[in-house]
């Protein structure tokens, strides 16, 4: 099977929530298409495996600079109250790299709101 068959048999497992067998399709992919970090990422999310997920979201974001890498690793910290500043910076370059995507700007508008109203809050 080629890396990208893999990638679709991951999709098709998480699909179906079969966690467990879309990882092990991504970390097969993941030898030759750096992209699957992207996608074994969003199976860390899934699973509560923060630092997991942070991790293949960086490697996705140094070997592709792929921006739903940027923009999913930004809503990551953005959902666990975690480095807003980074996930504000993260946010800004998928919007860079794309910016006709109305989600990752959704995002980003998500994150300045956020980190906002907690400086506002003295937290």
């Amino acid at each position: 099977m080629t890396p990208e068959e893999h990638i679709n048999l991951g999709i098709a497992y998480e699909r179906n929530r079969e966690l467990d067998e879309a990882l092990r399709e991504y970390m097969i992919a993941v030898k030759r298409l750096p992209i699957a970090y992207l996608y074994m990422g969003n199976v860390y999310v899934q699973k509560d495996a923060v630092g997991d997920a942070e991790r293949c979201y960086n490697k996705a974001i140094n070997k592709t600079k792929d921006p739903r890498a940027y923009n999913n690793l930004a809503w990551l910290y953005y959902s666990e109250d975690m480095k807003l500043d980074i996930a504000e910076k993260l946010a800004g370059k998928a919007v860079e790299i794309s910016p006709d995507a109305q989600d990752f700007k959704d995002i980003l508008e998500k994150i300045i709101e956020k980190r906002l109203a907690i400086q506002r809050r003295g937290i």
